[in-house]
């Protein structure tokens, strides 16, 4: 019985010291994973635990972008009432807004527009979200990016 009770106390206390921003050989860490998975559950244990929501893998992905290029819009607005950066790059130059348009997560790019994202930053081959956006053919994103002051 001893045992077992000093090896749960063991287990809580490493639990309880994981380091929630170690990161993999991606420069990904448990928050990315999570926003890839929409486990909406794990970003927030991993919030609570100090995550830090901007920090990005070895090519410049924030956990915002994955969880926008993956269409998971509840995550994303966690991650937004958390700090996320709405403007930040990778290291092509893709913001969250960019992975938001280029699937076609049309409330995702509308909550990135309402929480400040730029909407004519580009990406380092000019491109802006509206010109990905004009590309696929997503009128519904077209007009969302072109009310909130997208240019051709």
């Amino acid at each position: 019985m001893k045992k077992i009770f000093l090896f749960s106390i063991i287990l809580i206390f490493l639990v309880a010291c994981e380091d929630v921003n170690k990161r993999d050989e991606l420069g990904r860490t448990p928050l990315m994973y999570a926003a890839r998975d929409g486990n909406l559950k794990k970003v927030k244990q991993l919030l609570k635990k100090g995550a830090d929501v901007n920090l990005q893998d070895k090519d410049g992905h924030t956990a915002l972008m994955i969880a926008a290029a993956n269409g998971h819009l509840a995550v994303a607005k966690l991650l937004i009432a958390n700090g996320a950066d709405v403007n930040s790059k990778t290291k092509e130059g893709a913001t969250p807004l960019i992975y938001a348009t280029v699937p076609g997560h049309k409330e995702l790019v509308k909550l990135l527009l309402e929480n400040g994202a730029d909407v004519n930053l580009q990406d380092n081959n000019g491109r802006t979200a509206l010109r990905y956006a004009t590309a696929f053919g997503y009128e519904e994103i077209i007009a969302l990016l072109k009310s909130y002051g997208a240019k051709e």
